[in-house]
């Protein structure tokens, strides 16, 4: 495994030394498109999610977005009016980190105060549940925001939801809340969301330490997994927690391939599970902390990894971890933040607009210059 940090260094470094000579090499098809249909502050998207045909996605001011991926339009509402991408309209809410979403639930975070659950469909008729926090810890300060890496609020199993926070306690602890969510049908086909129930949970720090900064929170299968300075944690949908500590200790992000559970820390060491994240082994130590930078998406049984404008397949054969730069032609100086598949194309979203590109063109290698 001692090439791979080698491999990654050359790409990164061949995609940087001229940005012009991509451009000039990609065959046409094989470049990314952008969805033009937007306003200019409207293709800045943060997180998107796959919902039937359509692409669903959100902004920074809580526009909820959504275009019809199989068409490349937007969809039309009752009266066969396109609804110009809107499923409802802007908030003067400024979200306060990455909204989460699952088939049926969306979790936006506008302050360090204030959550709200919604349902996905009908969610404009809908009704969202807020998350009374005091009522449940009278200690409440604020919700969390993870340091640097992942930013949105996990959901297992299109129910269970996460919410690290702070409490005025002073006693080198953290705590959050396990939310038990459920989605009704009403008459009429009104939805809404309810907390069934809340389940508070506290993380204990190692002996003489403390635990003070959230780097990082992610659910992973049926499981949470979060980082907190030097440790981190498992949380099951009981509330059960488990500490891995050393030689593991804060984890960056996770990916699954082969049914082989892959977690990295700031230093560039992979580490393995195969027991659904109950154990953890060394795998292999880059020692680079540019993995630090680095999302994953998973689409079917396949793995993708991006950081600002790359995109990378990654691959397990045996006990070979490896990957692949993917051509980015078109997405040249634009911040990656999501990857989808619908349909026969793949999306991305960015801070500077959303692509796409047929999805037979998207894992064609990068090329580079000879």
């Amino acid at each position: 495994m001692k090439h791979i940090l080698a491999s990654l260094c050359v790409l990164l470094l061949a995609a940087c030394k001229k940005e012009s000579v991509t451009e000039e090499i990609a065959p046409e098809q094989t470049k990314w498109t952008e969805f033009d249909k937007f306003g200019f502050e409207d293709r800045i998207m943060l997180n998107t999610h796959v919902f039937n045909d359509s692409i669903i996605g959100f902004r920074n001011n809580g526009l909820f977005s959504i275009v019809n991926a199989r068409k490349l339009d937007f969809p039309t509402d009752g009266t066969g009016s396109k609804t110009g991408g809107y499923i409802i309209g802007n908030s003067s809410r400024d979200l306060f980190r990455k909204p989460a979403f699952s088939d049926n639930l969306l979790i936006s975070i506008y302050n360090d105060q204030q959550l709200l659950i919604e349902p996905i469909r009908d969610r404009a008729s809908g009704s969202g549940a807020g998350l009374p926090a005091l009522q449940y810890d009278a200690d409440f300060v604020r919700i969390a925001r993870p340091f640097l890496f992942r930013e949105s609020t996990p959901i297992v199993a299109d129910r269970y939801v996460l919410v690290p926070y702070h409490a005025q306690k002073g006693d080198g602890k953290q705590y959050a809340f396990l939310l038990n969510v459920a989605e009704e049908s009403f008459d009429m086909g009104v939805r809404r969301t309810r907390i069934v129930n809340v389940k508070k949970l506290v993380f204990e720090p190692p002996a003489g330490r403390m635990l003070q900064v959230l780097h990082n929170v992610e659910a992973v299968g049926n499981k949470f997994f979060i980082t907190y300075d030097d440790d981190t944690f498992r949380v099951d949908t009981t509330g059960n927690i488990k500490s891995f500590g050393a030689p593991m200790y804060s984890v960056n992000s996770y990916f699954t391939l082969n049914n082989v559970l892959f977690a990295i820390n700031p230093n560039g060491r992979f580490y393995t599970s195969t027991d659904q994240g109950e154990t953890f082994n060394l795998f292999t130590a880059t020692n680079e902390s540019l993995w630090g930078f680095f999302n994953f998406e998973t689409i079917g049984q396949e793995v993708f990894g991006y950081t600002n404008d790359e995109i990378f397949e990654m691959k397990l054969n045996g006990n070979t971890l490896s990957w692949q730069a993917l051509e980015n032609a078109g997405l040249e100086r634009s911040r990656i933040t999501s990857i989808a598949k619908c349909g026969n194309r793949a999306w991305v979203t960015t801070l500077n607009g959303v692509f796409y590109k047929d999805w037979d063109k998207f894992k064609t290698p990068k090329q580079t210059p000879q």
